[in-house]
């Protein structure tokens, strides 16, 4: 009963999870994830907002600001000569209503008024400058998402590689013991060997239909994950075709140093925009058009007026000193990241060197030992088929030949993994 669950589970899985007629490459995801990654797409769209940015600043710093105001103020007097309600800028002694000196008896003003930062080129270089470390930064942010990216990409697409190796493999040694089945079963139906010896290969069949069912259940779902971090809808099970990742060639200068450079500036930038707000400013206005308080004589008060406006900070509570203070002290944090990522890096290379030089090491004595097992397992499998040899000491060699695949498998998963990682950090 055991072994008919285990052939109608296999069954069921062998329909529903198989490799479709198609095959996909590592940069067939890696492109597909750069095309759908909305954190990219956000980053581009910060990058744009900030180039529009640069406009503002020009327009608040370097263009006139142009208004037009319009004012229409009504302040009457009442009881004002013997008329109960009157509008003149001259009311008698005994008239109710605003003092005139200060309402004039209403207001009529329409004004074309213009007003101009003079002086601020300082200001509008440093403001400029910060917008470009912005710009830089957001174009250091997208290459720093990409590489993520790919770095995420790569590991998935790998760890399911492993998975669909094995499952290869797992059905390749079914087929070999599948072939043995049928040998064994004719020796038994003449008398050679027992039972026993058909009914053990009949176990290892069910073994191996129960682990090749498990590892395409973990097939489905980590290509489930792959296609999310890709943006894919497609529920296809492609072949996927050998990573073949390389290492990059070993850099002198890395992205963190570019990054670091940045922020100093970024610093720097900041520190000079306040302490620009404690100097002279000068600001220049005008207006023309309009302004009267008295109806009849509109005609006669039509003008212009112009002015100059000085301020000069005398004292500021020590706020610059207390803001340089503190971007001295920003920069030592910065510099103390960037020695300590530079220690992590070296130490990290040095590591993954010797990692990656050990794996290729094993590989190699994983190949000469599957090469004496596969030699092993043609001479037992011709032995078993002429009943000079156990199906017992079949299943061994057999079982050691299927370790060491597995071995094999793992060994060249783990140097592509440690290579991603290399690549990932050189950078």
């Amino acid at each position: 009963m055991l072994r008919i669950f285990f052939l109608s589970v296999f069954l069921l899985f062998e329909s529903a999870i198989c490799f479709a007629q198609c095959s996909r490459t590592l940069d067939d995801y890696l492109r597909a994830a750069v095309s759908n990654s909305p954190e990219l797409k956000e980053n581009r769209n910060l990058l744009q907002s900030n180039l529009l940015q640069a406009d503002i600043t020009r327009a608040q710093q370097r263009k006139p600001l142009v208004n037009i105001t319009a004012d229409y103020l009504f302040a009457p007097y009442f009881f004002n000569n013997g008329h109960f309600i009157a509008i003149t800028p001259d009311p008698s002694t005994n008239a109710y209503g605003y003092d005139a000196s200060l309402s004039n008896g209403g207001l009529y003003a329409a004004q074309l008024n213009v007003s101009y930062q003079v002086f601020n080129g300082g200001v509008y270089k440093i403001l400029s400058m910060q917008n470009e470390i912005q710009n830089k930064s957001l174009l250091q942010k997208n290459k720093q998402l990409l590489h993520d990216l790919e770095n995420n990409v790569n590991a998935q697409y790998i760890s399911i590689y492993q998975i669909q190796q094995q499952i290869i493999y797992l059905e390749n040694i079914m087929t070999l013991v599948n072939g043995r089945r049928q040998v064994i079963q004719s020796l038994v139906e003449q008398g050679i060997m027992t039972q026993n010896d058909y009914l053990l290969l009949d176990i290892e069949m069910s073994g191996l239909q129960f682990e090749t069912v498990r590892q395409k259940i973990a097939l489905s779902d980590a290509l489930t994950g792959l296609n999310n971090l890709c943006g894919l809808s497609d529920t296809a099970i492609c072949k996927l075709e050998t990573p073949g990742l390389t290492m990059t060639i070993p850099l002198t200068r890395f992205s963190y140093q570019d990054q670091y450079i940045l922020d100093s500036l970024d610093i720097s930038a900041q520190q000079q925009l306040s302490s620009s707000k404690f100097k002279p400013q000068v600001d220049v206005f005008g207006n023309t058009g309009l302004n009267s308080s008295w109806a009849p004589d509109i005609p006669h008060n039509l003008g212009l007026s112009a002015g100059i406006h000085l301020s000069v900070p005398l004292y500021d509570g020590h706020q610059k000193d207390l803001t340089e203070r503190q971007s001295r002290l920003s920069a030592q944090s910065l510099q103390a990241f960037l020695s300590d990522k530079e220690i992590r890096q070296k130490n990290n290379f040095n590591a993954l060197v010797k990692q990656i030089n050990n794996a290729r090491i094993s590989i190699k004595y994983i190949d000469n030992q599957l090469a004496t097992q596969e030699q092993l397992l043609k001479m037992i499998k011709d032995k078993v088929a002429a009943g000079q040899v156990s199906v017992t000491d079949y299943l061994v060699a057999v079982r050691d030949f299927a370790e060491a695949n597995q071995n094999k498998i793992q060994a060249q998963t783990q140097l592509w993994q440690l290579i991603n990682q290399y690549n990932y950090i050189n950078w």
